[in-house]
């Protein structure tokens, strides 16, 4: 058995196979931890992005719109309320979808997220923010877009090489075996 073990590993930085599972695994990977490294936190009373949006009620068909939070906070928007309710819709046949999630409630108000994708521009906007009483307060903005996932093939490429290189390199230790007498220091 310990054979066995010895002789697939020292195959293992040789294997095609064993690539590109690690390749696909990393390809997979890398592109959501670089959007979520690049997330933006704000600071109680932080501008945000002008790509930060919340939900309000729709006059239209739709349960509720994606508006700039400069937009809420504008007069333009009277007689129309915070979205604070989960839901979810898709137009033009699905190639653009909108979410609303709550989060958490807490004493401090709701923490609020709205995803809103959009097929035509593949871009999908994260945007997390608590209501407390009517007030909008921004905690953070993630995008996702084709930028990471080039970067993120990109990484894993290079990183998939540079790992086999190393594994080629370096030299199996040795398994003593059972019938061996070990060697005392």
């Amino acid at each position: 058995m310990r054979q066995h073990i010895k002789l697939t590993l020292s195959r293992f930085p040789h294997s095609k196979l064993a690539f590109l599972c690690v390749f696909l695994l990393l390809m997979f990977l890398l592109p959501r931890l670089l959007s979520w490294l690049s997330a933006t936190d704000y600071q109680p009373g932080a501008v945000p992005s002008g790509l930060f949006q919340v939900a309000v009620s729709s006059h239209t068909g739709k349960p509720f719109e994606l508006v700039s939070l400069q937009e809420a906070r504008s007069p333009a928007l009277a007689g129309r309320t915070l979205w604070t309710q989960a839901a979810r819709f898709s137009e033009d046949e699905g190639i653009r979808e909108a979410e609303v999630r709550i989060v958490a409630q807490s004493p401090q108000g709701t923490l609020i997220e709205t995803i809103d994708s959009d097929n035509d521009h593949p871009l999908t906007l994260t945007s997390r923010y608590r209501v407390t009483a009517g007030r909008i307060d921004p905690v953070s903005l993630q995008t996702f877009s084709p930028g990471h996932v080039m970067s993120g093939i990109l990484l894993a490429i290079v990183l998939s090489k540079l790992l086999f290189f190393v594994l080629r390199t370096l030299k199996p230790l040795p398994i003593p075996q059972a019938n061996e007498p070990q060697e005392k220091p």
